[in-house]
């Protein structure tokens, strides 16, 4: 009788101590978070310099970025200004194109279309494709396709349109061109009739690390988050709108590599149909 209860005394401890680690382990669990970056406007009006110093941070901690790129865009408006529209229109040029091979074969680079010229069709609500009819649509959206896959040699099937605004049509015609994903903001149109994967931003660069800290509050599962930046949001390329340096964003990539529960993906590898988005408060 002193046997069973001898081995009683000896595992109850035992059992006890290993379901206290299961439970610490359980409640100390990260959320892993998927981060993607997406950077728009890039154009024949963008700063080379800008450009090659950005990818040079993006290699240093090999982030990939998706690429929104106006395929033909108007000189001396790079803020697309309705009031100073129907400049010269110029289309993405041999420089462009270098860098952006050059981005592409490092695996840091991904492309996508960012409207056709980035031009405000619609009044006081900006948008360049939001009320247009479709075959308006489907020529603006044939066209830029057909610039960027000339010049840069790859296949374009992401679209992002200009002030992320689009309608009902845009999808139609960017399925009817073989488009199979669209990027805008979280409100935008969606319909079961196309076959198109949506990826929304939620997060700018400069709430990104209080959304990281709000995720890992929450304690989700899994959460991915779409990062939405600009060159004028940089301080070493606009003193008037900028509101990082390239010294404080790679400082953040450097800190976003450290992470253990956070990884920087492409988005081909972002699970759209189960895509469990956070949006950085």
């Amino acid at each position: 009788m002193r046997i069973p209860t001898l081995i009683y005394a000896i595992c109850l401890p035992l059992l006890t101590i290993t379901i206290l680690i299961s439970g610490c382990s359980s409640s100390t669990q990260s959320t892993t978070i998927d981060l993607i970056f997406r950077y728009d406007d890039y154009s024949a009006t963008s700063d080379l310099d800008f450009s090659y110093k950005l990818l040079s941070v993006l290699d240093r901690y090999q982030t990939p970025v998706l690429f929104g790129i106006i395929p033909i865009t108007e000189a001396n408006n790079e803020y697309h200004d309705p009031a100073i529209f129907n400049n010269e229109l110029l289309p993405i040029n041999e420089e462009n194109v270098l860098f952006l091979r050059r981005g592409i074969d490092s695996g840091l680079i991904d492309i996508a279309m960012h409207g056709y010229s980035h031009q405000n069709n619609n009044g006081e609500e900006a948008s360049e494709f939001t009320n247009l009819d479709l075959q308006s649509q489907m020529e603006r959206l044939s066209a830029g396709k057909a610039i960027l896959e000339e010049n840069i040699g790859h296949d374009v099937s992401i679209f992002i349109p200009p002030w992320n605004e689009y309608d009902h049509n845009t999808l139609i015609a960017l399925e009817q061109l073989g488009f199979t994903a669209i990027s805008a903001r979280g409100r935008g149109v969606r319909s079961n009739e196309v076959n198109l994967s949506y990826f929304p931003f939620s997060c700018t660069l400069e709430n990104l690390r209080n959304g990281i800290d709000q995720v890992n509050v929450e304690k989700k599962e899994h959460v991915t988050v779409i990062v939405l930046f600009h060159e004028y949001e940089f301080k070493d390329n606009s003193t008037e709108e900028g509101i990082i340096t390239f010294k404080d964003f790679s400082r953040l990539l450097r800190w976003i590599n450290k992470q253990q529960n956070i990884r920087i993906i492409h988005l081909s590898e972002a699970n759209s149909p189960n895509l469990d988005l956070f949006y950085c408060p």
